[in-house]
């Protein structure tokens, strides 16, 4: 799978042409000491962990940090390829980070939806709704993106096992701080609180842009083989029908950051 999750794209001022891209959310360091400024990263791009076309501070509908019993928001400082985010790590324990984008609109040709569908691993259901669309078919869609990540703050705690409330979202089973090359990491998929069961989600491991795509249980939760050590990204996207005069489709991203020693 070369590019992204899901076959989306940014135009530039220039009217460049249609990019294909992922949005995450990713920590310069996964292990912080108490005190110290966890400063984080978003982008959109096709090579992750690459820093590519950077989110406008105005896309950002919430940005939250997670640490001990307390939450907090923070800002968004626009830089040259990301999106980046400074937060103090207050107290130890594991600091989960979220942040859930606007909604934006694309329209895609008949083939660009082919390609989108197989990107994302679409299911059988979704591939026939397009299919059977009357003609002119049209690819009107309405998607939010959702990302996620973890950082070690002296020592862990179980928070991680706690969603923050994305829309789509994907939760470990277990403490996604402390994964070692060899390790699987189990991980739960929910939709609105509840568990997304049999779903395709995709995994990319740093320097490899082909990844695989996966299958969720009838409980939403799949096992995450990690042979390797670096960065892992988990993504997912969940289209469905709109029923909307502006859109003929709705959706939702989500990607989650990992680190494997």
């Amino acid at each position: 799978m070369r590019a992204a999750v899901a076959f989306l794209f940014v135009l530039s001022t220039s009217a460049a042409p249609l990019i294909a891209h992922d949005t995450w959310i990713a920590p310069d360091r996964f292990l912080v000491h108490r005190g110290e400024v966890i400063a984080l990263r978003m982008t959109s791009g096709m090579d992750f962990p690459k820093l590519d076309f950077a989110i406008k501070p105005d896309r950002v509908a919430r940005a939250i940090v997670r640490l001990g019993k307390r939450s907090w928001r923070m800002t968004p400082q626009a830089a040259a390829h990301s999106l980046d985010f400074r937060t103090p790590g207050r107290v130890a324990g594991v600091a989960t980070i979220a942040v859930d984008l606007e909604p934006k609109s694309i329209e895609l040709t008949p083939s660009q939806v082919i390609e989108y569908l197989d990107e994302i691993g679409a299911d059988a259901d979704l591939r026939r709704s397009w299919s059977e669309s009357p003609e002119p078919k049209r690819w009107r869609e309405i998607y939010t993106k959702h990302a996620k990540s973890f950082v070690l703050v002296d020592q862990g705690d179980d928070s991680w096992k706690e969603p923050v409330g994305l829309a789509l979202e994907f939760v470990p089973l277990e403490d996604p701080t402390s994964l070692r090359a060899g390790d699987a990491l189990p991980v739960r998929l929910i939709e609105s609180g509840k568990p997304l069961g049999n779903f395709s989600i995709g995994v990319v491991r740093e320097t490899d842009p082909r990844g695989t795509i996966l299958r969720t249980d009838g409980d939403g939760r799949v096992a995450i083989s990690l042979p390797q050590n670096g960065r892992y990204m988990l993504r997912a996207t969940h289209i469905r029908p709109a029923h909307r005069a502006d859109a003929d489709w709705i959706s939702d991203f989500t990607t989650l950051t990992v680190n494997v020693r």
